[in-house]
């Protein structure tokens, strides 16, 4: 009995702890970007979207959306590899 327990807890455990890294990964990954390039100019721009500029929101917006385009097949790439699908059964 114990032998089927841990089959059936060892990967849940192993997708938990690959999950965890993954978050942290990008979490780390974003603060130390978000920090880098905050860097680069004096304009605050979460302020001058606040305060209805709407230049600095569609230059904001399309680099974020460049950057997503640029990303997505290696973004899709790791999350193909971290959830493990089962197979699912054909009928004929």
């Amino acid at each position: 009995m114990s032998n089927s327990f841990g089959s059936f807890i060892f990967p849940i455990f192993i997708f938990f702890c690959k999950s965890l890294f993954a978050f942290l990964a990008f979490l780390f990954f974003t603060l130390f970007i978000g920090s880098f390039f905050g860097g680069y100019t004096t304009l605050n721009e979460f302020e001058e979207i606040k305060n209805n500029n709407l230049g600095i929101a569609i230059v904001l917006s399309s680099i974020v959306i460049t950057l997503s385009l640029l990303s997505h097949s290696g973004v899709e790439l790791l999350l193909e590899s971290i959830v493990p699908y089962s197979k699912v059964p054909t009928f004929n």
